[in-house]
């Protein structure tokens, strides 16, 4: 094998700055400096000497070099819960708590949805000639009947018949405006 001053010298630049980056995220106890130069000993050779010819040595340190990196590239790309400070674990929890309210919220203008698909299934769609004032007047009086009679298991569906008359308003603003 014939020794190549250029290609030697590459190999030896490739190495230092993979170990470099490897020490600065997964520091090597036995080496006591983080400056990698091609003195410094990696599996009891020096850089300078693994790099002299691309052979055996040099081959299963660079391999080795390379698992090294990708562990510690997996590693940055899979963050624990002691990963987080505790500032983001609060943004995390408000952002889930969030998400979590915003879902729920759907959740009932669904279920809103389908109480009104059933009432204008039984009663039809009389809202229609309702005038504006009149509809806000049912709103007024399911939220007057929940105050009286307080919450029990048909709450719930006075709750949803007043949002589903406070969207018949708004439709029927709508309607005006155009």
């Amino acid at each position: 094998m014939r020794y190549d001053a250029a290609a030697h010298e590459a190999r030896m630049e490739s190495m230092i700055n993979r170990y470099q980056f490897i020490l600065s995220h997964d520091p090597d106890p036995f080496v006591q400096s983080t400056t990698v130069t091609k003195e410094t000993l990696i599996r009891g050779t020096t850089i300078n000497k693994l790099c002299e010819y691309n052979a055996g040595g040099f081959k299963r340190v660079s391999e080795w070099i390379d698992e090294k990196i990708q562990e510690i590239n997996e590693k940055k790309n899979t963050k624990t819960i002691e990963d987080y400070s505790t500032e983001e674990i609060a943004k995390l929890s408000e952002s889930l708590a969030k998400n979590k309210d915003e879902e729920i919220f759907k959740e009932k203008l669904d279920e809103c949805f389908k109480l009104m698909q059933g009432r204008n299934a039984k009663y039809g769609t009389s809202w229609k000639v309702l005038s504006i004032q009149s509809i806000a007047n049912l709103v007024e009086m399911k939220m007057n009947r929940i105050a009286k009679l307080g919450t029990d298991t048909k709450t719930e569906d006075e709750f949803k018949d007043a949002v589903n008359y406070a969207i018949f308003g708004l439709l029927k603003l709508q309607q005006n405006d155009t």
